[in-house]
């Protein structure tokens, strides 16, 4: 889900991913982009209470859009579990270069409707400034965000 606050033009989130990991691994990287993290946690499938592995941190990959987050353990192959972030980002104004993921623009009647209007453009890979994800053309998920807009 989603929390919005248009006046500053921020947006605080949570987003869950189940995995499944094909290879051993130290370390887990996907998609991000412009994205500030506060709390990253790996559960397993079988217990969504205790984290699975502590992270060790988490770094852009400079230069990228790519996110690494490293764990003090290896992740095991065939490993099963859920991805919990925590994170914050920007909401950009369509106007501006940087429109991409979510953004907001005037509404035509702010008499009626307000002065903006919340929307959101993800491709071609532009879902990473939005949410953390795998945002490549043969990664293909479904996804649900509910936002929670201020009156």
């Amino acid at each position: 889900y989603g929390d919005m606050n248009l006046e500053n033009r921020t947006f605080k989130a949570v987003a869950s991913i189940d995995i499944e990991v094909m290879e051993t691994t130290g370390c887990i990287l996907l998609n991000s982009q412009n994205l500030i993290y506060s709390d990253i946690v790996l559960y397993d499938s079988k217990n969504h209470t205790h984290p699975y592995h502590s992270y060790l941190g988490y770094k852009e990959v400079g230069g990228t859009d790519k996110l690494s987050i490293t764990y003090s353990e290896p992740i095991e192959a065939g490993f099963r579990g859920r991805l919990v972030f925590n994170y914050s980002g920007s909401l950009s104004y369509y106007k501006s270069q940087d429109s991409h993921g979510f953004y907001y623009v005037d509404t035509p009647n702010p008499a009626v409707d307000g002065p903006w209007m919340f929307v959101t453009q993800f491709e071609p890979n532009f879902a990473s400034q939005a949410f953390p994800c795998w945002d490549e053309p043969g990664f293909k998920s479904t996804f649900d965000y509910t936002f929670v807009v201020p009156d």
